[in-house]
């Protein structure tokens, strides 16, 4: 299988990113030094090649990260559907430029000239309102009765039956999570 192997971390040893077949990276990738690694590799002979942008950065446009903001309020109330959000900007601290971004992380302000770069995100999200949802579980229960069918001709003798009633409990979780009943909070379903 053809790919573009992209290593921007401080040590090249590692394996960078793979990008291969039409998974190609939606936004720029930018190194965490000086030197980036790209390594191509196809097997496919007489196939197109491959096709890359390399484009230098001023040091003017190096940014540094603000702190971050504070977190927004849970989009839900229980079962771990909630998310909640917090930002920050990218600045340079040299000639005090701050850019916007948009919610992919790209600059908006118009002027591909304006943008600084900051490497990792700008958002984090993060699951909240863990608790379980007050809701309707099902619950058997044992009932002592008349026998029916040819044990009801024998006198004195009770049955049992299983019967399943339904009753309010808190242990209902969004889809995709399940209830921990050590922690009595809605933790993701890694199954």
């Amino acid at each position: 299988m053809d790919y573009v192997e992209v290593r921007n971390s401080t040590d090249f040893a590692n394996t960078g990113m793979r990008y291969c077949c039409y998974g190609t990276p939606t936004s720029p990738v930018h190194s965490a030094t000086n030197d980036l690694l790209v390594l191509f590799r196809s097997f496919y002979r007489g196939g197109r090649g491959f096709q890359a942008k390399a484009k230098a950065i001023n040091p003017s446009r190096n940014g540094q990260w603000s702190e971050w903001g504070d977190w927004t309020e849970c989009s839900a109330t229980c079962g771990g559907c909630g998310l909640k959000r917090r930002s920050r900007k990218c600045f340079n601290e040299i000639n005090n430029t701050k850019i916007n971004n948009d919610e992919n992380g790209q600059n908006n302000n118009g002027n591909e000239d304006d943008e600084l770069i900051c490497l990792g995100v700008d958002t984090e999200t993060q699951v909240c309102a863990r608790e379980p949802c007050p809701g309707l579980c099902s619950k058997p229960i044992s009932e002592e009765g008349e026998c029916q069918g040819l044990l009801s001709l024998l006198k004195g003798i009770r049955c049992q039956k299983q019967k399943i009633i339904q009753e309010e409990c808190h242990q209902t979780c969004c889809s995709g999570f399940v209830l921990n009943k050590q922690l009595g909070i809605c933790v993701e379903n890694n199954f």
